[in-house]
């Protein structure tokens, strides 16, 4: 079903799935994909990605940022078996560095991702992992890119956390992967902007860079 320029389809198989893309009409060399990993009890799943990687061509990327909830301990607190033994807070989130990189890789390892990314031969970018490296873009190259074609943002700081690989790819095509269900008013909207805005590299988010 079309929409004016919305398509909205109900899939359940991976033909379905694939005629989906085919209609999106996707075009480039390369594809930079930001899939929904928050947490670890719901996120787009290996299979998801697997169906992506299949029906589009070219080269792929996934990109996204350390979380305070993609981790064992959020997974067993969901869960009921036991209370959430480290918490990561604004604060303490470079502190935890080590810990955070740890349950990245249990991450993947559990949800079967890597095994995709592998498969695929797709590059893994962690925001947080670059940035926290200092392996960024120059923040002035950034600004004049960004207001030349939309105007200044609001927090100047943003222009220096941009990875070097993913200021690299900057011509390539973007595909934000969301798949968090929220049935509010203007859904397609806030599913696609939450989803992007977790490519700030603070794992926590919300303190300093809402409102």
């Amino acid at each position: 079903m079309k929409i004016d320029n919305v398509i909205v389809e109900r899939i359940s198989r991976f033909t379905q799935f694939r005629s989906f893309v085919k209609k999106l009409e996707f075009s480039g060399q390369v594809f930079v994909v930001k899939p929904c990993w928050r947490d670890a009890k719901t996120y787009t799943s290996a299979k998801t990605l697997e169906w992506l990687f299949k029906s589009i061509p070219g080269k792929k990327v996934v990109v996204e940022s350390y979380s305070p909830w993609r981790n064992k301990n959020f997974l067993e607190e969901v869960e009921g078996k036991r209370r959430r033994r480290t918490v990561i807070t604004a604060a303490n989130a470079r502190e935890k560095w080590k810990w955070l990189k740890r349950q990245d890789s249990w991450f993947l390892s559990y949800s079967g991702i890597r095994k995709v990314l592998k498969k695929f031969d797709v590059e893994y970018v962690n925001v947080t992992e670059e940035v926290w490296c200092g392996r960024v873009a120059e923040a002035e190259k950034v600004r004049k890119l960004v207001e030349a074609r939309y105007g200044p943002v609001t927090n100047t700081a943003l222009y220096g956390v941009i990875p070097q690989k993913i200021y690299d790819l900057r011509d390539s095509a973007f595909i934000s992967l969301n798949l968090c269900f929220m049935p509010k008013k203007n859904t397609l909207f806030r599913a696609s902007t939450l989803n992007v805005f977790d490519l700030i590299p603070d794992p926590v988010k919300s303190e300093r860079w809402v409102g």
